[in-house]
């Protein structure tokens, strides 16, 4: 069911990186691809990109599912209901976004059936998504930190305490840091340093954005 577009996600799965495999089914060859994709044109751009790759293939099956709740699904010329529906099938199940899935298949000769076709479309599915490493996109926050030295390690614990997490150290009259964490904590975070440097500490740029995140309590 896709998201009204209010609403704001501060996590969702999607995949890391492209991924390519193949699978072999009665000397049928099924590649499947998966890419990132966070708009319907460049989930269409990819799509074309596979079918120029692959110009003397029969089939180029392909599904996405983006984070505003767009989805679409092609069987390309295949029996309805065997290729486009398990492919995106296999991209609901896992609850992946922001992800496009093509498969390219090159007939062998031999007739697989709906059965086989279904079945054959979902493992190449399947087995391309295990490959990209689907992964949690959390809505984090950047901030730049300036604070005294005689602060600088109370200020590490607290930051390690709330699972956040420092990518950047400057050292000159003051120590600044750059700091990230989950959106949802930030504004909590800020105010425990202020705090614990009596005031001392100052808050700089800020930058949102969604990247890959390994707490296990983020939520949407």
């Amino acid at each position: 069911m896709p998201l009204p577009p209010f609403v704001i996600l501060n996590s969702y799965r999607s995949i890391q990186c492209p991924a390519e495999t193949e699978i072999v089914v009665k000397k049928s060859r099924f590649i499947a691809q998966a890419a990132p994709a966070n708009t319907p044109e460049a989930a269409d751009a990819f799509v074309a990109a596979v079918r120029a790759k692959h110009p003397e293939a029969r089939h180029n099956v392909w599904c996405y599912q983006l984070r505003g709740g767009q989805k679409r699904y092609s069987d390309d010329g295949e029996p309805k209901g065997t290729a486009g529906i398990p492919v995106l099938g296999c991209l609901e199940h896992v609850a992946v976004l922001d992800c496009v899935l093509v498969v390219t298949r090159y007939f062998g000769g031999i007739l697989l059936g709906a059965p086989g076709l279904l079945r054959a479309y979902s493992q190449a599915a399947a087995a391309v998504l295990r490959d990209a490493h689907v992964c949690t996109m959390a809505r984090c926050r950047d901030f730049a930190l300036m604070l005294p030295y005689d602060c600088y390690g109370r200020a590490l614990q607290l930051i390690a305490a709330e699972r956040a997490v420092v990518f950047e150290s400057q050292f000159g009259e003051d120590v600044q840091l750059t700091v990230r964490t989950l959106a949802a904590r930030a504004d909590q975070l800020c105010d425990k340093l202020i705090d614990i440097s009596n005031g001392k500490a100052r808050i700089g740029k800020i930058d949102e954005r969604f990247v890959p995140w390994m707490d296990c309590e983020v939520g949407s």
